[in-house]
């Protein structure tokens, strides 16, 4: 199978030095998965340029992580869903960290090659942060919690539509239990319902004020935050958003 070239606006001056290359070769039996670990020691940020080769593709899911050494690794998400004839590219911030690995993943039935080219800079990612109003509240007002299970759950924000543009949002979530009289636990689903996995629950004291729950996870790719609470409109929320583009600086 022929080798893909690198897209055509990286051009050498834009694209820095090709740091690694990463290729997924894949046959018609199993779930498909290659991995490639690349020092970046050295380096601001890096560019991915994610390629899909010629051959019989549903979609590749590009999981990335940032390394400290030591086994020490910070995943970044989400991950990328690559599709048939696709080219995905995106900066990524390693200033301070060694490592970077790539898992590219295919399901059963895909055949072909994945190339994911690597690109390496000595300038830093910029990152311009736009305050704006969660999609479950009136400008900001607080959120009374309703539900008490994850079927009635409340929205409190649905983040931004598309990852591939470097854009996530960073949402801030803080709870206070108006009851006088007992504990209430809150759930908050973060972008799914699985338990544990995606639920982070928090006790909170009758008349305690309000508490920060979450501080400025990043959740993307038309995912929502949504809560319930043990004992229902006990609880109010107060959620901050800041929706974040990073570019190259």
């Amino acid at each position: 199978m022929p080798e893909l070239e690198p897209k055509s606006e990286l051009t050498p001056s834009e694209a820095g030095s090709l740091a690694g290359r990463l290729v997924l070769q894949l046959n018609e039996t199993g779930v498909k998965k290659a991995s490639r670990v690349i020092d970046v020691r050295g380096l601001k940020r890096v560019t991915l340029d994610f390629q899909l080769a010629s051959g019989t593709w549903s979609t590749a899911v590009v999981t990335l992580k940032r390394g400290l050494g030591h086994a020490n690794w910070v995943p970044l998400e989400p991950a990328l869903a690559v599709g048939p004839g696709a080219t995905v590219l995106r900066e990524v911030d390693v200033e301070g960290f060694s490592e970077l690995a790539l898992d590219v993943t295919t399901a059963e039935g895909a055949s072909g090659e994945a190339h994911v080219y690597v690109y390496g800079f000595d300038t830093p990612v910029g990152r311009e942060p736009v305050a704006m109003s969660p999609t479950g509240s009136d400008e900001g007002t607080l959120v009374l919690v309703t539900g008490t299970a994850t079927g009635s759950s409340v929205t409190l924000h649905t983040s931004a539509a598309d990852p591939g543009l470097n854009q996530w949002d960073e949402v801030t979530v803080y709870a206070g239990n108006v009851s006088s009289s007992s504990k209430v636990t809150l759930s908050l689903e973060w972008g799914g319902t699985t338990s544990p996995g995606d639920v982070i629950a928090t006790e909170l004291l009758p008349l305690g004020g309000m508490r920060k729950i979450m501080y400025r996870r990043r959740i993307s790719g038309s995912r929502s935050v949504k809560a319930f609470a043990s004992v229902a409109n006990v609880v109010v929320c107060h959620v901050q958003v800041d929706r974040v583009r990073e570019f190259a600086g």
